[in-house]
């Protein structure tokens, strides 16, 4: 046998490995959705049953027959859904069901039935069937934690998982963060066409229709009611103020970005969603949504002025900042409850950090522990209390998520984990970085989404959107559309900002 003959055959074999691994990997998520299924329809209450059964039906179908189409509904009806279970309509939120649903009968269509390959087409799409990896290996380990008389009771038995420090939440842990990771997986094997990303463009158009609609639904009629001790405080549709303005903020600076666009029609409405979209920024109330606004405005700035008045505007701020740091008295003395929480956020000696430090310090100890592996999928909000400060007196016994997804992802799936989750989002910039190298002029499009992108990822350095479902539907949607363009290769047949006209 020959040296090249030796060669070929070795990457023959690693070849058929990793297709094996890759295989398990989509079988291993398959039967966790089946799970999540058993879940709902043993749970779901005795008047819903029907109703549950006919929609999880109607979705396997559109599924089965036009994945596209099937993916476009979900994304667009995550506002919807997420709206109308804070509302109570729903008694509980079906995102992770209506993705199970989803992802079954993809999955048992093309690896089942008509037997296609699920390799990887990019970096992006290799990294994420590694991390999607480690995540159930993750929650083997932790399930194996447990007796398997208690394990196959809870399984089958008594499914119900009733909170963050119930003992079987790993596994709805490990789903939230799976069905992200699977989403952006099926977006790109199934869209393959410039046609499929133009029409993933108008999904954000109808997405920010939806979100200010129920924002302005919540500010203007009280559905669901607003606290009324913090004045307003907007979060609807989503779960908390936090993960809105994570999202809100990500939708602001990707309509700036269009704003800039040669059709005048399509400005006009782009600039009518910004302004709406800074206003509900605004009215959030969430302090790191203030700062990811800010910060990312000022890189904005850079980008799209020229560089002496970028700077000088970036200058003047800076100096506003630190004069008001110096002398507290500049700050004007007001009763206005808004602008005592932006005095919060901007002078360093009323900035409360002492909660957040004791959470990150819990973090930082779990690291410590369990370095490499974490401490197991969905086991940080349980155990936390165990690890840092013991003098932080709000939080004293008391266990509570980190605020701050970097550590807590960390913590949990170890810093491998972590690595690998920034490596994606690295690979997903340089895409669009370089998909706007190859392109003539800037598209706006890819601006948009990868400003967006930066302040969701900074309000994540004080927050945690990605651990509930909708977030994470949204955001590796928006991964999707950034590193799909590059994906593609072929950069000339991707619409720009002017080709997507508005009708009427």
């Amino acid at each position: 046998m020959n040296y090249t003959s030796f060669i070929k055959k070795s990457q023959n074999r690693f070849q058929v490995f990793c297709t094996v691994l890759r295989f398990s990997l989509f079988i291993g998520f398959y039967l966790l959705c089946l799970w999540m299924v058993f879940l709902y329809v043993v749970n779901a209450p005795h008047n819903m049953v029907v109703f549950s059964l006919t929609a999880l039906g109607g979705i396997a179908i559109l599924s089965w027959l036009h994945i596209r189409i099937s993916l476009g509904c979900l994304i667009i009806g995550v506002p919807v859904v997420s709206a109308l279970h804070m509302m109570k309509i729903f008694p509980v939120n079906p995102l992770c069901f209506w993705f199970a649903i989803l992802y079954l009968s993809w999955c048992t269509k093309c690896l089942l039935w008509q037997k296609k390959t699920v390799a990887s087409h990019s970096h992006v799409g290799a990294l994420v069937d590694i991390l999607a990896g480690l995540v159930l290996l993750s929650l083997i380990r932790t399930l194996f934690h447990h007796p398997f008389d208690y394990l196959w009771d809870r399984l089958w038995y008594h499914p119900v998982i009733t909170g963050p420090d119930d003992p079987m939440f790993c596994l709805y842990a490990a789903f939230v963060l799976l069905q992200g990771l699977f989403l952006y997986r099926i977006i790109e094997l199934e869209v393959d066409d410039s046609t499929g990303w133009k029409k993933m463009v108008w999904v954000f158009y109808l997405q920010a229709a939806l979100v200010i609609f129920f924002s302005l639904l919540q500010l203007f009629f009280q559905i669901p009611p607003l606290e009324k001790t913090y004045l307003t405080r907007l979060y609807s549709p989503f779960n908390d103020i936090h993960s809105y303005g994570s999202y809100i903020v990500l939708l602001f600076f990707f309509f700036l970005a269009l704003t800039s666009t040669k059709n005048r029609s399509q400005g006009l409405i782009t600039a009518v969603c910004s302004g709406i979209l800074f206003l509900l920024v605004m009215l959030s109330w969430s302090r790191e949504t203030w700062v990811a606004a800010l910060l990312t405005g000022m890189i904005f700035l850079f980008y799209k002025l020229k560089k002496t008045r970028a700077f000088l505007f970036v200058v003047s701020i800076f100096i506003a900042v630190a004069l008001v740091n110096l002398v507290p008295s500049l700050w004007p003395d007001s009763k206005n409850l808004y602008v005592k929480r932006l005095e919060s956020t901007v002078i360093v000696k009323k900035i409360n950090v002492e909660i957040r430090k004791c959470l990150w310090c819990r973090a930082v100890g779990i690291i410590k522990e369990y370095p490499v592996a974490g401490s197991g999928i969905g086991t940080f909000y349980k155990i936390s209390p165990s690890y840092g400060e013991r003098d932080c007196e709000r939080f004293k016994g008391r266990p509570e998520n980190a605020h701050n997804y970097y550590l807590q992802v960390a913590a949990e799936i170890g810093v491998s984990g972590l690595l690998l989750f920034l490596s994606i989002i690295f690979c997903a910039y340089r895409s669009g970085l370089r998909t706007l190298s190859q392109l003539e002029e800037s598209d706006n499009i890819i601006t948009g989404l990868l400003f967006g992108l930066t302040a969701y990822l900074i309000t994540m350095l004080a927050g945690h959107p990605l651990l509930l479902p909708n977030q994470q539907l949204l955001f590796w949607f928006v991964i999707a559309a950034i590193t799909i363009p590059g994906r593609l290769g072929t950069y000339e047949k991707i619409p720009s900002t002017g080709d997507i006209q508005i009708e009427g």
